[in-house]
């Protein structure tokens, strides 16, 4: 729909209120299409029509009004390039090769957004892939534990594997509190994101947001591929799916005996 007024008819003060909210919904939902990562369209909407006074208190108001519209946080949720070893063999290792060069990649394409917040896990794979965006922004990533990655509390490093498979085959509803309390927090933090923000997280904490952005309690058959962006708005308080990253798992390249 457009507004294509020519004339200024006589409105009363009341019907002039009305008109004017009328367009004020029109200038906020006809302004173009998504962009690169879901992003929001620009917010160069046009608020000259003949029919609104052109006196600057009416033009603040009303650009006041069209802007709370359309200022919804957008989230966007890395998952950490290539690790240098498993989970099963390496408690907290840091970026392969491969997963910096995935660093540096995504940090080309997401440079354009900002600069925003930048957040991440405090593991060392999540804070070299945020690294080179930072670099680029001239900021530092606040460190979120509620963003790393799954605990997996008295379960030994070989066994991690067989562990998360029991745990994503029942869902959150079947396991144990401390991981539905970790769950809670992870979620708790995206919804207090009160502007755009990248954060640099894990494989299962990327999948818990998207699942709760889908309104489901159970694992999402999505996995997150390394380096991959995943696109969420936090709209009141609620997070809906904006746009799912690559899916792609793989363990990193396995190192020669020495």
């Amino acid at each position: 729909m457009s507004v294509g007024c020519v004339t200024r008819p006589a409105f009363s003060s009341r019907s002039f209120t009305k008109a004017r909210t009328t367009y004020a919904l029109v200038s906020t939902r006809g302004v173009g299409l998504q962009g690169q990562f879901g992003q929001p369209p620009s917010r160069k909407v046009s608020l000259r029509c003949s029919f609104l006074p052109h006196r600057p208190e009416y033009r603040r108001r009303h650009a006041a009004e069209s802007l709370k519209y359309r200022q919804v946080p957008r989230i966007y949720l890395v998952r950490h390039g290539q690790a240098s070893a498993h989970w099963t063999d390496e408690t907290d290792p840091g970026l392969s090769p491969l997963g910096n060069e995935q660093a540096r990649t995504v940090a080309t394409r997401l440079a354009p957004l900002g600069p925003l917040t930048i957040a991440s896990s405090p593991l060392k794979r999540a804070r070299e892939t945020a690294a080179p965006l930072e670099a680029a922004w001239q900021t530092s990533a606040r460190i979120v534990d509620a963003v790393a990655e799954v605990p997996s509390p008295d379960v030994p490093p070989a066994e991690r594997s067989a562990w998360l498979a029991r745990l994503m085959e029942g869902g959150w509803r079947g396991a144990d509190p401390g991981l539905r309390n970790w769950r809670s927090t992870l979620l708790d933090f995206l919804v207090r994101c009160e502007t755009n923000i990248v954060i640099f997280s894990h494989y299962v904490a990327i999948n818990a947001a998207v699942g709760a952005a889908l309104g489901h309690d159970e694992f999402e058959p999505f996995q997150p591929a390394n380096a991959s962006v995943t696109v969420i708005d936090n709209q009141r308080g609620r997070l809906h799916l904006i746009e799912q990253g690559v899916s792609g798992h793989h363990r990193p390249p396995v190192q020669p005996a020495q």
